[in-house]
Protein backbone atom coordinates (compact mmCIF):
# COMPACT_ATOMS: atom_id res chain seq x y z
CA UNK A 1 0.00 0.00 0.00
CA UNK A 2 2.82 2.25 0.66
CA UNK A 3 4.42 1.60 -2.74
CA UNK A 4 1.35 2.57 -4.29
CA UNK A 5 1.60 6.56 -2.55
CA UNK A 6 4.94 6.71 -3.42
CA UNK A 7 3.95 6.20 -6.56
CA UNK A 8 1.17 8.76 -6.87
CA UNK A 9 3.47 11.25 -5.19
CA UNK A 10 6.24 10.93 -7.97
CA UNK A 11 3.67 11.52 -10.75
CA UNK A 12 2.07 14.23 -8.91
CA UNK A 13 5.81 15.54 -8.92
CA UNK A 14 6.73 15.39 -12.35
CA UNK A 15 3.43 16.76 -13.62
CA UNK A 16 4.02 19.83 -11.09
CA UNK A 17 7.80 20.03 -12.24
CA UNK A 18 6.58 19.79 -16.19
CA UNK A 19 3.28 22.43 -15.46
CA UNK A 20 5.78 25.10 -13.54
CA UNK A 21 8.80 24.80 -15.94
CA UNK A 22 6.34 25.03 -19.44
CA UNK A 23 4.60 28.00 -17.52
CA UNK A 24 7.98 30.22 -16.77
CA UNK A 25 11.04 28.83 -18.59
CA UNK A 26 9.73 29.85 -22.00
CA UNK A 27 9.87 33.44 -23.35
CA UNK A 28 6.94 33.42 -25.29
CA UNK A 29 3.59 32.90 -23.41
CA UNK A 30 1.93 29.54 -23.41
CA UNK A 31 -1.89 29.17 -22.90
CA UNK A 32 -2.63 27.25 -19.67
CA UNK A 33 -4.69 24.02 -22.00
CA UNK A 34 -2.09 24.01 -23.66
CA UNK A 35 0.16 23.64 -20.87
CA UNK A 36 -1.97 21.05 -19.05
CA UNK A 37 -2.21 19.07 -21.91
CA UNK A 38 1.71 19.05 -22.67
CA UNK A 39 1.73 18.48 -18.64
CA UNK A 40 -0.74 15.33 -19.01
CA UNK A 41 1.09 13.88 -21.94
CA UNK A 42 4.19 13.75 -19.83
CA UNK A 43 2.63 12.49 -16.69
CA UNK A 44 1.18 9.93 -18.75
CA UNK A 45 4.16 8.86 -20.64
CA UNK A 46 6.33 8.61 -17.31
CA UNK A 47 3.55 6.68 -15.57
CA UNK A 48 3.84 4.39 -18.72
CA UNK A 49 7.76 3.74 -18.65
CA UNK A 50 7.34 3.26 -14.76
CA UNK A 51 5.16 0.59 -15.16
CA UNK A 52 7.17 -1.19 -17.99
CA UNK A 53 10.95 -0.92 -16.86
CA UNK A 54 10.77 -2.30 -13.61
CA UNK A 55 10.35 -5.65 -15.19
CA UNK A 56 13.46 -5.16 -17.16
CA UNK A 57 16.21 -5.89 -15.01
CA UNK A 58 20.01 -5.55 -16.03
CA UNK A 59 22.68 -7.41 -14.41
CA UNK A 60 26.49 -6.46 -14.44
CA UNK A 61 29.30 -9.04 -14.54
CA UNK A 62 29.65 -8.03 -10.58
CA UNK A 63 26.29 -9.56 -9.84
CA UNK A 64 27.19 -12.63 -11.38
CA UNK A 65 30.73 -13.46 -10.10
CA UNK A 66 29.03 -12.92 -6.66
CA UNK A 67 26.37 -15.56 -7.58
CA UNK A 68 29.13 -18.59 -8.60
Amino acid sequence: MNDIYNKVLKYILISLVTYLSLSFVPSNEIKNKESLMITFIVAISYAILDRILPSIQFNSDKDSEEKN
